[in-house]
């Protein structure tokens, strides 16, 4: 019997679900991606029984000489025997994260003044550009989704904004700089607008009470 279709389906399957693991793994905290032995990024991370991830390297050193093997975190105990296997998924996942961590010297912010990345969840790169919709400065590498999502190719883009939530306006929710240059824009209008109206009713009125002047 052929099980090749039911191999690919499974394959798929697994594909699917470590890129959703990883699309929820945007949202984790830096903690959660460090050994609690060496508080480094994990490197060949393994999975306890008790569901603890520590380093292999970490937890086969701190477990020689033992007498008992207990997991650091909680001290659940386990047989000496235990076989420690790599955790491929987390891994996969720690070096996908890992590239928040590396950060060229290009990227790196060279001012105080400089526009910081709202995006990077470890060492800051650099804002190349901010959004107005978003209202978000993104890095060079976080600005890739408005290149190419179509629903974002659409967004207007500036450069950097420094200190955009002092800037922002609460009711309108847009830069302030930029609801100033339109008020300038319009505030003349709209005066002009009232006057000729003040003016237009005043004659209106003028012209009622010749009317009724003239009936009496």
């Amino acid at each position: 019997m052929n099980n090749a279709p039911r191999v690919m389906c499974e394959g798929k399957e697994r594909k699917r679900a470590q890129r959703a693991v990883m699309a929820r793994a945007n949202s984790l905290c830096e903690e959660q991606f460090e050994c609690p032995i060496c508080t480094d990024v994990f490197k060949n991370p393994v999975s306890l029984p008790c569901g603890h991830n520590f380093c292999d390297g970490c937890i086969r050193r701190h477990w020689k000489g033992r007498e008992r093997c207990k997991c650091p975190l909680c001290k659940r105990e386990f047989n000496k025997s235990l076989q420690l296997n790599v955790n491929t998924l987390f891994r996969d996942i720690v070096d996908n994260c890992k590239q928040d961590y590396v950060v060229s010297d290009d990227e790196k912010p060279s001012s105080p003044e400089d526009v910081l990345c709202d995006c990077c969840l470890y060492t800051k790169r650099r804002a190349v550009k901010t959004c107005l919709v978003c209202l978000t400065s993104f890095c060079d590498k976080h600005l890739e989704p408005h290149r190419k999502v179509a629903s974002l190719t659409s967004h207007a883009l500036t450069d950097p904004v420094p200190k955009l939530q002092e800037k922002m306006c609460t009711r309108h929710h847009r830069i302030l700089e930029k609801i100033s240059c339109y008020q300038q824009k319009v505030g003349p209008f709209r005066q002009r607008l009232k006057v000729t109206f003040v003016h237009v009713k005043t004659e209106w009125k003028t012209q009622c009470d010749d009317v009724n002047r003239l009936q009496c």
